[in-house]
């Protein structure tokens, strides 16, 4: 669930196209999620879209995890499924527990914590860190991924714009558990390089050392 940068729009928006006798028409739809209010728009990823939003009865924030496309396919929407189900088995300090998944047909809404910070690719933009800083951040992840794997659990997933930080506290989220799996669940079969989960920059050699560029 990367949060890059906000997009100056307030309101996400879709559009319906169609024709009335040849002529283009274009409807703007507002995205709807039952029980929140859209904020802001944090991020608009490949797949999926983060905003900020309310509960229409509270003053605390939340961040709102959607699938972009206006009939998402089933594949994406289990992934979302996965990554709350995930998510809420865990209880690791350092990883957002979810609030509830809402069906907004045909969408789904996963509903998260609002954790005051950037991505730790946007924040190494504009920070250089001091040896001390940078180590209480790696301690703080490698911390994390220890409790991960005592609970089996794989994020599979590891780079700076899955990695939340407080530029003032330097305190950490790992976030977007969308190809996360249990290790108990996971089959190892040989997959085209295409295919592979995950990004090939922040990936182990061991894995890549067979594919072919």
């Amino acid at each position: 669930m990367p949060v890059v940068a906000k997009v100056p729009a307030t309101r996400e928006r879709r559009r319906m196209e169609f024709r009335i006798n040849g002529e283009r028409c274009v409807i703007n739809m507002q995205m709807t999620i039952p029980g929140y209010e859209i904020v802001e728009t944090l991020n608009q990823g490949r797949r999926t879209t983060i905003y900020r939003g309310r509960p229409h009865e509270a003053t605390a924030t939340v961040i709102i995890k959607t699938l972009r496309a206006d009939y998402p396919h089933l594949e994406d929407l289990a992934r979302l499924r996965h990554e709350y189900r995930i998510l809420n088995s865990l209880n690791i300090p350092t990883i957002l527990k979810p609030i509830a998944l809402v069906r907004c047909d045909p969408n789904l809404a996963l509903i998260l914590p609002d954790f005051d910070g950037e991505s730790l690719y946007q924040y190494l933009s504009h920070h250089r860190p001091t040896i001390e800083q940078t180590l209480t951040v790696a301690l703080q992840l490698s911390q994390t991924l220890h409790q991960l794997h005592n609970q089996r659990v794989i994020h599979k997933d590891i780079k700076p714009h899955n990695i939340l930080i407080n530029p003032d506290r330097l305190e950490l989220k790992l976030i977007d558990f969308s190809i996360s799996s249990r290790l108990e669940n996971e089959r190892q079969n040989w997959l085209h390089p295409n295919q592979i989960e995950g990004p090939l920059a922040y990936m182990n050699g061991f894995f890549i050392s067979a594919v072919e560029y």
